[in-house]
């Protein structure tokens, strides 16, 4: 069965994502200033709640996006649990951002761990579709999937140190977090609908 996308939904899924990695970059920054070791810890909760509700609330717009001509619900339990992932890896790649200065192996490592924590939730948010057809993945566009989450998010994270080394005291904090910010939201869009191109929906002997 094939599904169409509004194309308002679509837009607006990409900005939030984009949006809420600024925040969360944003937050971050601020975590990486103070000296206080509590207001650190709650600097980077709530930066990891802010980033990981966005990716959560991209891939259920980008979900409310998608028509097929069958009724979709959504299970709560699943859906519930797929926001945890995505808040875990954030605090995760959040982490990273407050220190100084970041070895390429932890740069990559974080990247691994929020790509997956992004894949993590797409794939546990589509489990907990409720649905007529049958829900199956071409498991090629499934690992291109991954791959385009920690890429992109590599590339984020790469972004907002180099951008510092690059652009020195001459450029603000603010406009450092905004193009790390559209990179990491980009990398949450370009997982969701990369995901989605590897769904088949399948319709069951008798639908």
């Amino acid at each position: 069965m094939q599904g169409e996308y509004v194309t308002a939904l679509v837009i607006l899924s990409v900005g939030i994502a984009m949006f809420a990695s600024y925040m969360g970059f944003q937050v971050a920054t601020l975590a990486a200033s103070t000296k206080n070791n509590l207001r650190r810890h709650f600097s980077l909760l709530s930066g990891s709640i802010a980033l990981g509700g966005g990716v959560w609330s991209m891939h259920f717009i980008g979900m409310l996006a998608f028509e097929l001509c069958t009724t979709v619900t959504y299970g709560w339990q699943l859906t519930l649990l797929s926001l945890f992932p995505a808040i875990a890896a954030s605090w995760t790649a959040l982490h990273y951002l407050t220190k100084e200065n970041i070895r390429h192996h932890q740069l990559l490592l974080g990247a691994v761990l929020m790509g997956s924590g992004i894949g993590a939730m797409h794939y546990i948010g589509m489990a907990g579709m409720e649905m007529a057809t049958l829900l199956r993945y071409d498991i090629d566009i499934f690992l291109l999937s991954i791959v385009v989450a920690v890429s992109l998010s590599y590339l984020s994270l790469w972004a907002k140190f180099k951008l510092k080394d690059s652009w020195g005291k001459q450029s603000s904090e603010t406009k450092q977090n905004v193009v790390a910010g559209i990179v990491m939201g980009a990398a949450i869009s370009g997982m969701h609908y990369t995901g989605m191109a590897a769904a088949r929906f399948v319709m069951p002997p008798g639908f």
